[in-house]
């Protein structure tokens, strides 16, 4: 039986952290520095990742999205970052809404996205 753990138990223990933010309208800066570092000690940072990008596209609550946004921009490194918010960006489920943000995302985590090619991921 191996130590590390699952992706189900990864997604547990991070749907646990997120569950706090979603009828919260102040997120408390400490408390998410604190859910941070949690997060943190998660090695499978890509599971974390996918995680995060899929609660972006599934929620309409502004602050709880932007805690999400928050906690991938410091959790997750750039490559791992890159790689799932392309994937996310590819996916043609997610809304251009979504999308454009995750666009935002990746120029504030300083990674180059070439707007010529945003007719590739944007369908209208």
């Amino acid at each position: 039986m191996s130590d590390k753990p699952s992706k189900i138990q990864i997604r547990a223990q991070v749907l646990k952290i997120l569950s706090e933010y979603r009828n919260v309208k102040n997120s408390q800066n400490e408390k998410i520095a604190r859910d941070i570092e949690i997060i943190n000690t998660i090695e499978d940072k890509k599971q974390v990742a996918k995680i995060l990008f899929k609660e972006i596209a599934s929620n309409n609550l502004s602050e709880y999205v932007n805690v999400c946004a928050i906690i991938l921009l410091e959790s997750i490194d750039g490559p791992t970052f890159e790689e799932c918010a392309f994937e996310f960006l590819r996916d043609k489920n997610n809304s251009d809404d979504n999308k454009f943000y995750v666009i935002s995302l990746i120029k504030q985590k300083g990674i180059y996205f070439d707007y010529d090619e945003i007719d590739n991921y944007i369908q209208d």
